[in-house]
């Protein structure tokens, strides 16, 4: 909540499990759902991918990668395989996503800003 702030921001989050302790409007789905990161983004071009977040209103993207591993363990919730590092590493090699600095161990939280063109 400290590190987003401003009247425009509006963060997808995927994965998280806290989404009721955030300020700022949010989007996002239980694990029993469909992330729509994962409809906006998996299988789309970059330029889709932009397109899609924008028009959403999107303006970062947190990755909660602990509760991903969670969910995804053996005899918890489940939850789809989407996304892998790999994915986020394309997204932002495609200009989609920039890392955003954030005081969070990244391999348990990361924060991306949506890249406004390419």
């Amino acid at each position: 909540n400290e590190t987003l702030t401003g009247p425009d921001v509006r963060l997808l989050l995927i994965g998280e499990a806290k989404a009721y302790d955030f300020r700022m409007p949010i989007v996002y789905a239980t694990c029993f759902n469909t992330n729509p990161g994962e409809t906006w983004l998996k299988g789309q071009t970059p330029e889709q991918q932009r397109e899609n977040l924008h028009a959403a209103g999107i303006t970062h993207v947190l990755i909660h990668w602990s509760e991903l591993n969670r969910y995804r363990s053996p005899g918890n919730y489940g939850f789809s395989d989407w996304p892998l590092p790999t994915d986020v590493e394309q997204l932002v090699k495609d200009h989609v996503l920039v890392p955003f600095p954030a005081p969070l161990d990244p391999r348990d939280v990361e924060i991306f800003a949506v890249e406004s063109s390419p």
